[in-house]
């Protein structure tokens, strides 16, 4: 079991760690955020830390509402024994555009950035083609 002393501003965050896409719901308004990783317990975990720690690195939208005491529940979208990262962000992208039908969304990319950055330094043409195709 773990220790859950810490009183945390995302309710309902999973157990499960591995690779997966993962909601945070705003209870206030309904807005959502979609993200993915491949440890999901402590990807959320590290937005609840940034936003006790006031410090808004993952997202100046959601940290404005936690600022305006709006709190926020975790949700697994899908999870994975195994998958690549590639492929995950491909998940990603699909439920960003999926959600972002019916629902106001805190995301403003169908895929985050940094990524693009990241495959583009690193050359990886099929990552490149891919994004391509997603932003298409």
């Amino acid at each position: 079991m773990r220790n859950n002393h810490v009183e945390h501003i995302i309710k309902g965050i999973p157990e499960f760690d591995g690779p997966g896409v993962y909601m945070l719901k705003n209870i206030n308004n309904g807005k959502i955020y979609i993200g993915a990783s491949i440890h999901l317990r402590q990807r959320i975990l590290s937005h609840d830390r940034s936003f006790r720690n006031e410090d808004t690195y993952c997202s100046i939208k959601l940290f404005e509402d936690v600022k305006k005491g709006h709190g926020f529940r975790a949700e697994i979208v899908e999870k994975y024994d195994s998958i690549t990262r590639w492929k995950l962000r491909a998940r990603e992208a699909y439920f960003v555009k999926l959600y972002g039908k019916s629902n106001e969304l805190y995301n403003t990319a169908v895929v985050p950035t940094y990524d693009y950055d990241y495959f583009v330094n690193v050359d990886d043409k099929y990552m490149i083609k891919w994004l391509g195709e997603v932003f298409s």
